[in-house]
């Protein structure tokens, strides 16, 4: 499989996913918060203190997404 292939499947899967969630909870008239935990239990098995950061992009999210679709 080529990487290009793999990229675009967990582009699409991984943030895209996000995405929808999102915008779902954008139409709810009673949601009030959206937590993902995606990445709440990544390392779980470590004592040590795990940072979670923000890492911007060259360019904007959803040009990313446009791309891989």
């Amino acid at each position: 499989m080529p990487i290009s292939s793999i990229f675009r499947y967990l582009l699409v899967h991984n943030a895209g996913g996000v995405n929808n969630a999102i915008e779902l909870c954008k139409k709810l008239k009673h949601c009030e918060v959206f937590v993902d935990t995606s990445t709440a239990y990544s390392n779980s098995n470590r004592r040590l203190k795990i940072e979670e950061r923000v890492y911007r992009l060259p360019y904007p999210a959803q040009r990313f997404l446009e791309y891989a679709r």
